[in-house]
């Protein structure tokens, strides 16, 4: 908020406090200098028609027509940082025809939101809209409306060190296919530093009602941190959760819910001897630690209920003798209490690493390093167990130089490692082999791929074998002054084997990643820009039921598309080829899009 601002809403302020009650009750107030003016308003809007052809798995093909129409507008009232406005109207008028005849539906969209001091150390948002999920142009295994609204207040004290924040979002989903699914979030969140304490607390709240499979999940989090840097060799961070999850199957029955409560504290310091420190030692550094932690779980699904407890505290030491030889020790004590037993586990080790200086070998680097370590530990009612380790590896590596910006690495390795105690001894065997390729250039181009091997063999008292395969390619390189292409992609191959099993699952394989291609004159035609995107995921990163009311209802595990846009003026064409995996359903669309902007 600039000077004239503030000065104006000074002087208002003085006007109130100067005029007689009578008066302020009149045409007067703290609000007479404001004007409740428009300023220039800022006009769009859009004309557009799309064919759509869409074919689910186990499902006739859809054939839709859909007529759009909207227009949008924004300005300010009295003046810009004061408060700004926006908003929007369309309306969508659809006929398809499919297995169950033709069908006709129209449907009103809109949006509005209002800015109030945007600029300011206390900004205001409000919002509201409601979209259809037919012009939205994605992939859905139903056609929804969503009515969303939300509002949002941030605050920031005058000298910057603390700074409050909170939102709250309505997102309702409704459709002929699952009738109502509404997620409401609530979030708060305070930030504040005070000379060597830096404070920070978060809460959110999520309650989401008709999700997938008609659940009702609500979870709870808050989290607290606190950190403590009094000077450069002393840090102390200390973290405080509590999350509360609530599912509740279709019905309501109380056999069909389940709810998890967990809270947990945890504390962690490092403190390094400096210069006139009793400890300290010019050539050699020591690095003192601690840690304490508090975990509580409870859980109740229908009848039956669970809780457990744990305490936890350890203190460590790390000894840098030389360059080449590292020291450490550790105690641990920890209390469990679950079932109505409490047991306490004690724990105090130490070992010795030692890591020299790679060696050359002509064109080849080779390394090695060993290292070993003894580890004593006591359970309630039981006896002390003790356990030696012992392990070593040696690798050799080689970088080639193909050109001036490209380069070859080649990696393999072995390492062995030996367990002995009381239960019994066993060593595992371990090789491993990489190959990363990088490639770079001046007009932006970057390559790099990596490909890594790795066997692990377990012997003696524990039998399992343990093989992975990793493959990593990233590329983004213009083609040229028209094309270019970009990609990541990520593919992984596990296999496990335990003693007993016959021949194992086999590798167990996942694929990430998403590959781009663009052409800004696809064809030689100007102004046909042609764009082609993969995308793959196995895991769901965010859901409603999660409390994200910016993720989609429908899990989208691999998309394939092929798009071309074309422009002339304010006029834009677009066809579109997608095929993907949806909620394990096969997914097909096929649409062409005529808009004309204004």
């Amino acid at each position: 908020m600039d000077r004239r601002a503030l000065a104006a809403i000074a002087m208002s302020a003085l006007a109130v406090a100067g005029r007689p009650a009578h008066a302020q009750d009149g045409q007067g107030g703290f609000f007479s200098g404001i004007r409740p003016e428009l300023g220039p308003v800022r006009w769009g809007g859009t004309l557009a028609t799309e064919f759509r052809s869409q074919k689910s798995s186990g499902a006739d093909r859809r054939l839709t027509r859909l007529d759009m129409a909207n227009v949008r507008a924004g300005s300010y009232v009295w003046q810009p940082w004061f408060a700004q406005v926006r908003g929007g109207l369309g309306l969508l008028h659809s006929t398809g025809s499919g297995a169950g005849g033709s069908s006709s539906s129209n449907s009103l969209t809109g949006d509005a939101a209002v800015s109030l001091f945007p600029v300011s150390r206390f900004p205001f948002d409000a919002h509201m809209s409601v979209s259809d999920s037919r012009a939205s142009g994605e992939l859905t295994s139903s056609d929804f409306r969503n009515k969303r609204w939300g509002v949002r207040q941030g605050y920031r004290t005058p000298d910057g060190t603390t700074s409050y924040s909170a939102r709250y979002d309505r997102s309702t989903l409704t459709s002929s296919a699952f009738a109502t699914d509404i997620l409401d979030v609530l979030e708060a969140s305070m930030t504040r530093r005070m000379r060597a304490h830096q404070v920070e607390l978060n809460g959110n709240l999520s309650d989401n009602r008709g999700g997938a499979g008609g659940l009702h999940s609500r979870l709870a989090r808050m989290n607290g941190r606190h950190a403590y840097n009094p000077a450069p060799n002393l840090f102390v961070e200390s973290l405080a959760s509590l999350n509360r999850s609530s599912v509740q199957a279709s019905g309501g029955t109380e056999t069909g819910q389940f709810v998890s409560l967990s809270r947990q504290l945890t504390s962690f310091g490092t403190w390094r001897p400096e210069e006139g420190d009793a400890l300290y030692e010019e050539d050699r550094t020591l690095i003192l630690t601690a840690s304490g932690r508090l975990f509580s779980l409870e859980s109740e699904s229908g009848a039956a209920a669970s809780s457990s407890n744990s305490i936890n505290g350890s203190l460590g030491a790390n000894y840098t003798l030389n360059p080449r030889t590292r020291l450490s020790a550790s105690a641990t004590a920890t209390q469990t209490s679950a079932g109505g037993r409490e047991t306490l586990f004690t724990s105090q080790s130490a070992s010795v690493a030692y890591t020299p200086e790679p060696r050359r070998l002509g064109p080849y680097t080779y390394s090695w390093n060993a290292g070993g370590g003894a580890t004593n530990t006591t359970a309630t009612g039981e006896d002390g167990t003790q356990t030696y380790t012992a392990q070593g590896s040696h690798g050799l590596s080689r970088s080639l130089r193909l050109g001036d910006t490209s380069a070859l690495s080649l990696l393999a390795g072995q390492s062995v490692g030996a367990t002995y105690a009381e239960q019994g001894d066993s060593w595992t065997l371990t090789h491993n082999a990489g190959a990363n390729y990088s490639s770079g250039n001046g007009s932006g181009g970057l390559t790099y791929i990596g490909l890594t091997a790795a066997d692990a063999r377990t012997f003696g008292t524990t039998r399992n074998d343990f093989q992975l395969v990793n493959l990593q390619a990233t590329r983004q390189n213009p083609l040229d002054s028209f094309s270019s292409w970009s990609g990541n992609l990520t593919v992984q191959g596990t296999r496990q084997r335990s003693a007993g099993d016959s021949g194992g699952a086999g590798f167990q394989w996942t694929t990430t990643g998403n590959v781009s291609y663009q052409h800004q004159r696809a064809f030689g035609i100007p102004r046909l820009r042609f764009t082609g995107t993969y995308t793959a995921s196995v895991q769901r990163l965010s859901s409603r039921a999660g409390g994200d009311i910016d993720a989609s209802r429908d899990f989208t595990s691999s998309s394939a598309e092929g798009r071309f846009d074309y422009y002339i003026g304010k006029l834009e064409m677009r066809l579109s080829l997608r095929t993907a995996v949806v909620e394990e359903r096969r997914e097909s669309l096929v649409f062409f899009r005529v808009a004309r902007n204004f």
